[in-house]
């Protein structure tokens, strides 16, 4: 998702443009993309939103506002806003805004050694603007923000003409310079830049009437007389004309190979590659694709070459570098460049024996001509450069399976990362190889097929190809080969064509810790892997396992999809699986996957200790050291992990039977309780549970066993399941010793109270919680009386004793605020509420629910958001505010629908009320 702010205010998401509904939305929208990355207080959006006279429920207005732009990205596809109680913050850097100062930057690093690459990066940054700053936005402060922002833009434009006349561009200059000031008649350096092209084009004359009448606007408008670079660029005019050689004709090669056949997928890429066809004059054309091997990087390049080579007349040069191949021996670039000038006609005899001075002729060959060049398979930037064209009449398209950010970073080369097809793209593909009608038949086998190649286009290839010479076969049969052994069924007598070879290439270019590293991420069990993850695999520092990942990352063999995550797909990870299982030995592999488990375990165990620190943990299996351990600083940290790291997490917890890890399984367990609980991913939740049930049954993990059940009847009533809840915890409290379980039979009590509640049954719950406060009181467990308290004082609310109800839920506050228990604060002020409102004191029940809502955000507990915008919303609705309870409503619906259907139904049937009319 990218935000935009430089034109009118909106979204892209998938190539589709959208906009917020209403003003103060797009307003929100546009002050977050400013402040990207930063905190804005409530505060803030007040005053850009209002510009005078705002209304008296104007922070409650506001909130709504940026409440339901959240909605609207959401809609889109995630919401990217976070909220805490320093305001709201935009948690991306995806903005136009952000890309075009971030080209600026870059452009101003380059000069003046290099204004051929500044002017690219100018393009690109001015290619972010579609019209004014904030077009479709009025108010004071917008227009100020905007008057800013498009003097940027214009200085930007200055800066691009500076560029590009440095490399003796002039027509666009002129343009562009002429439109500055008509925008701004007093722009002196505009007026020197016409003045300098006009020059350089032979128009002396017209640039000395530009001198005078800029010069007598500034004595007429202004009093001033012309500064140091208009005075300048006079005297440059007076001193005389400049001329231009013309080209000579010479002899056209035309090297492209023969097309390899259809083009499937790739329309992005070619896009990106059509670009070097539209380059403002003097910007650099030079493009790389890279990826890993057998992604079609020489097929793509070689195929747009085709369709672009009538742009390119004078020529079209083609070299295999052999970069990466069976003889890992990269043909010498001066071996090259005899090659490309005995293509244009210079005699063999007539080439220079030394590298510089061929490299010399080259350039000076080519620099007036329109030609194209295809550099494949390329080693690395060192052996590319001496073959680039030297000026932007010509273009020149690399592929390597290194990325070679050096050409972008000097030579402003566009940068075309080949990533494996998508499901769609691969069954075009096979449709071009096999016919539409064969690939129909057989949904499921393309769809395993698809899976076992991984994606990738040359393996696909081959599949078809394999294919097409059976046609008897079904497409099943194929894809049961390759589930055996994927990487043998892509053998092949052609080395080119063989993935397991294909793939050695990459691998023996790397250092012996980066291929170690490689080979034992095939242990990892998620879809993706952070550097930490890493680092536990292959008992290094972190720092040091970062390098080695942009190690593999610069040959493809690892991606890094976001910033930190890195994964692989499938047939690499096939391959790393094989070259570990014959390379490393069965313990160091154990030691590996011991290692990762004490990462995620210790990590779990940390974000769970964030996020209920009053949980005691069971016994514990001491980490190894070399197991790298994240940190969190607060909740929002803690949960994001999880979330981000949940796969993993997952597959972990179903390795334990027949690996010796049941210990492991049922502490990873018990430290993912509280997380899931927190972000409601109770299926999740019962999963994992019933998992580390099976496991404490195994190995007699008493304790595990007996929290267990304890948190698989949690999770059963947050599902909505309260008999099966009660059930599991009759079998805990059967599983307990009176003697040493005492906290444990003291949270199966307070987890009864709330199951016996939401049934019900208050007078017996209300027994079963003086029972729970009685046991955590005995044994000094100062959140446990924290939240008896609280179920005390719900209960005296139900049974209709409001007094006695309100001091229960102070009691708990008070002691919840003392010693942190935050989750505990945002459930008790929920009750306090739920009494408030039960005595009539309406306003005062919305101001609690508020809080609570508020609260349970900040900590991401999102079930009692649920819980207290669904009484908020019934409290407004009795003060006649439908609006408002409306708003709460479908907020809490929106989460209650992912998290408790139950209730998503009922708060559903509040809606349908709301629209019948007002309450009787």
């Amino acid at each position: 998702m990218r935000f935009l702010v430089l034109g009118t205010v909106g979204v892209e998401h998938h190539g589709r443009y959208a906009r917020p509904e209403g003003g103060k939305q797009s307003k929100a929208l546009a002050l977050l993309v400013l402040e990207a990355g930063h905190w804005v207080p409530t505060r803030r959006f007040v005053d850009t939103l209002w510009d005078d006279d705002p209304p008296a429920t104007v922070l409650r207005q506001a909130q709504n506002t940026v409440a339901r732009l959240r909605r609207f990205l959401s809609d889109l596809s995630e919401d990217p806003i976070e909220r805490s109680g320093l305001g709201y913050r935009l948690r991306s850097e995806e903005t136009d805004l952000h890309d075009f100062q971030r080209c600026v930057e870059r452009a101003r690093a380059k000069r003046p050694d290099d204004p051929t690459g500044a002017a690219g990066h100018l393009h690109e940054a001015l290619g972010h603007w579609r019209g004014a700053a904030f077009a479709d936005l009025s108010g004071n402060w917008f227009e100020a923000a905007a008057a800013r922002l498009n003097e940027q833009r214009r200085t930007a434009v200055e800066a691009l003409n500076d560029a590009e006349l440095a490399v003796g561009a002039t027509g666009p200059v002129i343009s562009r310079a002429r439109e500055l000031l008509d925008t701004d008649p007093y722009r002196q350096r505009a007026a020197a830049q016409l003045m300098t092209a006009l020059h350089g084009e032979g128009r002396g004359p017209e640039a000395l009437e530009v001198y005078d009448e800029v010069r007598i606007r500034l004595a007429d408008g202004l009093g001033l007389d012309p500064d140091l670079d208009l005075r300048e660029a006079q005297q440059r005019v007076l001193a005389g004309e400049t001329r231009t050689p013309a080209p000579s004709p010479g002899i056209v090669p035309a090297q492209l190979p023969a097309s390899a056949g259809r083009c499937c997928g790739r329309g992005t890429a070619m896009v990106a590659l059509d670009r070097l066809l539209d380059q403002a004059p003097n910007a650099p054309r030079i493009a790389v694709l890279s990826g890993v091997a057998g992604v079609g990087k020489s097929f793509l390049a070689v195929e747009w070459a085709r369709r672009a080579r009538h742009r390119f007349p004078d020529g079209q040069l083609y070299v295999d570098l052999l970069g990466f191949g069976p003889d890992n021996a990269p043909l010498d670039p001066a071996e090259v460049l005899h090659r490309f000038l005995v293509a244009f006609g210079v005699h063999a005899q007539a080439v220079p024996a030394d590298p510089g001075a061929r490299e010399a002729m080259y350039r000076s060959l080519i620099a007036d001509l329109r030609v194209l060049v295809v550099l494949d398979n390329a080693a690395d930037t060192t052996q590319v450069l001496p073959l680039l064209p030297g000026s932007s009449s010509s273009a020149a398209v690399v592929t390597s399976r290194r990325s070679m950010p050096g050409l972008a970073a000097r030579h402003g080369a566009v940068q075309v990362r080949l990533e494996v097809f998508d499901r769609g793209e691969s069954q075009e593909l096979l449709e071009a190889g096999l016919g539409e009608r064969r690939v129909a038949a057989e949904p499921e086998a393309v769809e395993r097929i698809a899976a076992a190649c991984g994606d990738l286009p040359l393996a696909l290839a081959m599949v078809a190809a394999r294919a097409a010479v059976e046609p008897r076969f079904p497409l099943r049969v194929f894809a049961d080969r390759l589930q055996e052994d994927p990487l043998d069924e892509f053998g092949s007598d052609h080395p080119g064509d063989d993935v397991r070879t294909i793939l050695s290439w990459s691998y023996r270019e790397l250092s012996p810790e980066s291929a170690l590293l490689f080979r034992l991420t095939s242990l990892h069990p998620g879809p993706d892997f952070s550097v930490a993850a890493a680092a536990s695999l292959n008992a290094l520092p972190p720092r040091r396992t970062r390098s080695l990942l942009r190690e593999l990352a610069a040959v493809h063999l690892v991606n890094e999809p976001a910033p930190g995550r890195y994964t692989t797909h499938d047939l690499l990870t096939a391959y790393a699986r094989e070259k570990t299982e014959t390379v490393d030995g069965a313990s160091d592999r154990a030691d590996a996957v011991r290692r990762l488990f004490d990462h995620y375990l210790g990590s779990a165990l940390q974000a769970s200790a964030v996020l209920d620190p009053s949980r005691r943990p069971p016994p514990m299996p001491a980490p190894d050291r070399d197991a790298v351990i994240e940190s969190f600083d607060g909740p929002d940290e803690a949960l994001n992990w999880v979330r981000v790291e949940l796969p993993a997490l997952m597959a972990l917890t179903e390795r334990a039977e027949g690996t010796g890890m049941d210990a492991h399984t049922a502490a990873l367990g018990w430290a993912l309780t509280a997380p899931l609980q927190r972000i409601a991913r109770w299926d999740v939740g019962l999963t994992v549970q019933r998992r580390v049930a099976e496991a404490a049954r195994r190995s007699a993990l008493h304790e595990h066993g007996i929290d267990a059940e304890i948190d698989i009847a949690a999770f059963l009533f947050s599902a909505g399941d309260f008999d099966a809840a009660r059930r599991h915890l009759e079998q805990a409290a059967e599983r307990c010793d009176p003697e040493h379980d005492q906290w444990r039979l003291a949270r199966i009590g307070y987890r009864g109270v709330v199951v016996l509640n939401e049934v019900g049954e208050h007078e017996e719950a209300l027994k079963h919680a003086e029972d729970a406060h009685r046991l955590f009181e005995e044994i000094g467990d100062a959140h446990g009386r924290a939240d008896a308290l609280n179920a005390l004082g719900w209960l005296h609310a139900e049974l209709g004793r409001h007094d006695e109800a309100m001091e229960r839920c102070r009691e708990s506050l008070a002691l919840s605020k003392e010693i942190g228990a935050h989750s505990t604060e945002a459930s008790v002020t929920d009750s306090i509420g739920h009494v408030l409102r039960l005595q009539g004191r309406h306003r005062e029940a919305a101001d609690a629910f508020r809080r609570a809502a508020e609260v349970s955000r900040r900590i991401g507990f999102r079930s009692n958001e649920v819980s207290a915008l669904e009484h908020l919303g019934e409290t407004l609705r009795v003060l006649g505010e439908d609006g408002p309870a409306r708003e709460a409503w479908e907020e809490a619906l929106a989460m209650a629908e992912e998290t408790r259907e139950y209730l998503a139904d009922r708060i559903r049937g509040r809606l349908a009320e709301l629209e019948q009319g007002p309450p009787p």
